[in-house]
């Protein structure tokens, strides 16, 4: 164990975008039930998280491991984006054929985590335009 690693859950959701203080702590609570375990360091009563193993947790069922400064909520991807809420919305429902299913970490049955990394990483391999970003000086 590394002590730089180590974050206390109240820096962990400062630096997190996506993240609710009582999302982590639900978590937390059921850490026993939901494989978070691995991740938790508690000395004296107090609870810190290891950032390697808070992200591996956080990807579980990913080939790639994500980092949880890098996770936006749906809300939050549109509000800094142009993209239109229903064409965002058909992509994540599409997410496992058109190969977004990389980018999206779901951890409750109504909330998705989105790797803003990896979906800009997406929306580059979507383009059709060879000539984008090329110029024609």
């Amino acid at each position: 164990m590394n002590f730089e690693n180590l974050i206390c859950v109240q820096e962990l959701v400062k630096q997190a975008p996506a993240f609710k203080l009582g999302t982590v702590r639900e978590w937390l609570f059921h850490r026993k039930h939901n494989m978070l375990t691995s991740a938790v360091v508690e000395i004296d009563g107090n609870v810190w998280l290891d950032i390697d193993r808070f992200n591996i947790w956080l990807s579980l069922d990913k080939d790639e491991v994500s980092d949880f400064r890098n996770l936006r909520t749906r809300e939050q991807l549109l509000e800094n984006s142009f993209i239109k809420a229903t064409k965002l919305d058909d992509w994540l429902r599409k997410r496992h054929w058109n190969g977004l299913e990389s980018a999206v970490i779901k951890k409750s049955e109504k909330r998705l985590y989105i790797d803003v990394c990896k979906f800009n990483d997406w929306l580059a391999e979507q383009n059709q335009n060879r000539g984008f970003g090329v110029s024609s000086f």
